[in-house]
């Protein structure tokens, strides 16, 4: 196998990783976050250098497909700033990935393009097993009704991705626009994630047409069929922040921990916090390893089971590395002043919006064949 990334992956990387580095110092990220707003300077930024053109076609101005370049741009941005990442990795992996593969001819050519100059959000608003919009169609038009907790980006979203239940069982995903009549927004407050806009969407009759299902009007009440490459975007998505988030949480740590001396050395010389830091090293390698190999397995070969156990991976890892971070800097890391709490409750965001850790692990079973096993 060739684990080499390809030198216009690197590229990337590496320019992303500058870019956080000169233009969202610390200070004022803190300032941010003690505010409650999101870094919106940094986003035109990210958008002037190209990265939004990412996994749009050439042919509407983009740079042609790769989640793998994605998820290194994403991870970059997230050890500095999760929120943005969460943004960043809304608008590559929901907006232009999912448009560029599932979206309809029309639906591509008129969103494309906004999303490779950074102007197209897509926010996923996807309903737990019991919530969301149940639809009904009548007159070439559907209406929505129902509501959907838990959504990011509420206030950047062009549009809004849902899935929808039938009477008759059979699902649908729609394309809602925002500020579609009927559509509103609750505003939810949050641990973590401040300024990303998060709130529960409210479908009060909202009435669409057939042309806003995901994939034009032929794939009305087809969900199941794409539902495992939507929901593997959404996995790798979130594995990517948590993975650039806990290698941030590491950094930081290993940077105090190098400079704050007892007993006449610095802490990490002692083996109680070296050791720690050991451990987050293994684990953020395994977990990265999982986040790279899922983004090849779902391009690749529309393989969704390794997107499914880095999002799992990942989301505990961030929240033991924010954790580790805190107890490493001691009392000065439950201070607001020291980033270590800031990624902490960051951190605590890694399942947001997706399914609690018990239901991921229920999927990933049933991938892995577990549940059909026979009785022994």
């Amino acid at each position: 196998m060739n684990f080499q990334l390809s030198e216009d992956q690197q590229f990337i990387r590496d320019t992303v990783r500058r870019l956080m580095a000169q233009e969202a110092a610390r200070d004022q990220l803190h300032d941010w976050d003690e505010a409650g707003e999101f870094p919106e300077p940094l986003l035109p930024k990210l958008a002037a250098m190209g990265l939004f053109a990412l996994n749009v076609p050439e042919a509407l101005g983009g740079a042609g497909d790769d989640l793998l370049a994605s998820a290194l741009a994403v991870e970059q941005i997230a050890a500095l700033s999760p929120p943005l990442a969460s943004l960043a990795a809304a608008r590559l992996f929901h907006s232009s990935y999912l448009l560029s593969r599932l979206g309809s001819p029309e639906q591509r050519a008129a969103y494309l393009g906004l999303a490779a100059e950074g102007a197209m959000t897509i926010a996923l608003a996807m309903p737990g097993p019991e919530n969301g919009p149940i639809t009904a169609a009548a007159n070439g038009a559907v209406t929505l009704h129902g509501r959907v907790p838990l959504v990011r980006h509420t206030g950047r979203a062009g549009l809004f991705l849902t899935r929808t239940a039938a009477a008759d069982g059979a699902g649908s995903f729609f394309l809602v626009p925002a500020g579609s009549p009927g559509l509103s927004v609750e505003p939810q407050e949050a641990v973590g994630g401040r300024g990303a806009g998060l709130g529960a969407l409210i479908f009060d009759d909202v009435r669409l047409p057939l042309s806003a299902v995901l994939g034009g009007p032929s794939w009305l009440g087809r969900a199941a069929d794409i539902d495992g490459e939507i929901t593997a975007l959404a996995h790798l998505a979130s594995a990517a922040v948590s993975v650039g988030l806990a290698q941030g949480a590491y950094q930081y740590a290993a940077g105090y921990a190098g400079e704050r001396a007892q007993f006449g050395k610095p802490i990490i010389q002692f083996e109680a916090i070296g050791h720690k830091l050991v451990d987050l090293a293994v684990s953020l390698a395994s977990c990265r390893g999982l986040l790279y190999r899922g983004c090849w397995e779902l391009q690749q070969q529309g393989g969704t089971l390794t997107a499914a156990m880095a999002a799992l991976q990942g989301a505990a890892l961030a929240r033991r590395a924010g954790l580790d971070a805190v107890h490493i800097l001691g009392g000065y890391g439950y201070m607001a002043e020291y980033d270590a709490q800031r990624y902490l409750r960051d951190s605590l965001a890694g399942f947001v919006p997706l399914p609690a850790p018990q239901l991921l692990k229920s999927d990933i079973g049933r991938q892995l064949g577990l549940w059909d096993a026979p009785d022994n």
